[in-house]
């Protein structure tokens, strides 16, 4: 990997989740698959996340979040409701 190319695909994950929530105003439900194998579905909240490179995806029933690194994202999707 080349120095910097961090940005680029921390660029390319948040096109990616700004294309899924773009029209809803309260967050959207999405599914990360992460490198290790493992899914998290969660609920998205773009006013939330302000960070590049830290997505957080919060309990839709509560106030707990789980802050998912863009390094361990191996593939985002819409979650089924």
């Amino acid at each position: 990997m080349k120095p910097g190319a961090w940005r680029e695909e921390a660029l390319e994950i948040g096109r990616i989740i700004l294309d899924l929530v773009k029209n809803h105003k309260k967050g959207k439900t999405l599914t990360f698959a992460l490198k290790d194998g493992r899914e998290i579905t969660g609920l998205f909240d773009r006013r939330k996340s302000w960070r590049p490179y830290r997505y957080p995806i919060y309990n839709p029933e509560g106030k707990e979040a789980i802050h998912i690194f863009k390094h361990a994202i191996d593939d985002i999707w819409e979650a089924e409701e």
